[in-house]
């Protein structure tokens, strides 16, 4: 009888039931909390009025509605397509670009090409973009209760993970940082320079002016005491 309870027990404690039969360090492991970056694509189709170089507020307004949730920084390539009739249709694309261009999109990503599947008066714009994929949350797979392995739930944390992923602007922020990775050594010799003569930067001193202002101004509501 005592072997069956020492059994029980040491069946009850293993990490696998703390997971639906799954060990939680080893799940986790492998499905981590963390926010994943992928390529994705949305198209919209506009339509010019017949003859028409300029699309209609009403399209452009279309227009706007469908790219509006995606963020500029975001966007990877944009390709516009007319019917070849229409490719070097000069003002068309103008009118395409100037929208693009007023929503935050750069030119610089932008390219044109025919589609035999789209009239005369149709054009297609199809934009590719990174977005954010948070992991789910809260994460209920392992119980509250029986925790017999003593590890964190599969929730922790994951909120910051998410609300991280919903702030940024370029997802690919998250996998590698922007910025000039180039040293300016002069800009170095010229910081090591003023330190060991004593100056004063520029940040530092504006700090210390504002510490001073904020003293100033507690001694006036306290009274200088």
């Amino acid at each position: 009888m005592r072997y069956f309870a020492l059994l029980f027990l040491l069946v009850a404690c293993s990490p696998e039931s703390d997971l639906q039969g799954r060990d939680p360090n080893a799940y986790y492991a492998k499905h981590p909390k963390i926010n994943k970056v992928e390529t994705r694509s949305l198209t919209h189709e506009v339509k010019f009025a017949r003859g028409a170089g300029a699309l209609e507020l009403s399209e452009k307004t279309a227009l706007y509605q469908a790219l509006r949730n995606i963020a500029p920084e975001a966007s990877e390539s944009i390709l516009v397509q007319f019917s070849p009739a229409q490719l070097h249709n000069q003002a068309r694309r103008n009118s395409i670009q100037k929208s693009l261009r007023s929503f935050g999109f750069t030119s610089d990503v932008l390219a044109f090409e025919p589609s035999q599947s789209l009239g005369a008066d149709d054009a297609r714009v199809t934009l590719s973009y990174a977005t954010v994929v948070s992991p789910h949350c809260p994460d209920w797979r392992m119980s509250p209760t029986n925790n017999y392995s003593n590890n964190h739930q599969g929730h922790l944390g994951c909120a910051s993970v998410v609300n991280l992923g919903l702030m940024v602007a370029n997802p690919r922020d998250l996998v590698h940082g922007q910025g000039d990775g180039r040293m300016d050594t002069e800009r170095n010799m010229l910081a090591i320079r003023d330190y060991r003569a004593g100056k004063t930067s520029a940040s530092e001193a504006a700090s210390g002016a504002a510490m001073g202002a904020a003293a100033t101004a507690v001694d006036s509501v306290s009274g200088g005491q």
